[in-house]
């Protein structure tokens, strides 16, 4: 574990982020390591992986923050969505609306 820990601390670009991902784990780390921006990077360790791949590839950050509450299927409806009031309704109502 020790081991582990140094590789990431080593590694690691910012410290800051290196320092957090010793109490959340390497699979955090890499999120934070190859976040494009800090503030979601920092989101996407508290709730994982699969809502940082959601955050990363937004194109509206907002969207994205709401996406991360709901997950993945609501974040295709709010990215795909031509109008922004829709993609709101679209994340209470599901994909299907």
């Amino acid at each position: 574990m020790l081991v582990v820990v140094y590789i990431a601390i080593k590694s690691s670009i910012i410290f800051n982020t290196s320092v957090i991902a010793m109490l959340f784990g390497c699979c955090f780390y890499i999120d934070v390591k190859f976040s494009i921006f800090s503030n979601t990077s920092m989101i996407a360790m508290v709730f994982g992986c699969c809502f940082y791949i959601d955050i990363k590839f937004s194109i509206i950050s907002n969207t994205s923050v709401i996406a991360m509450l709901f997950g993945c299927c609501f974040y295709i409806a709010i990215k795909f969505s031509i109008f922004f009031n829709i993609s709101m309704i679209a994340m209470v109502f599901g994909c299907c609306f």
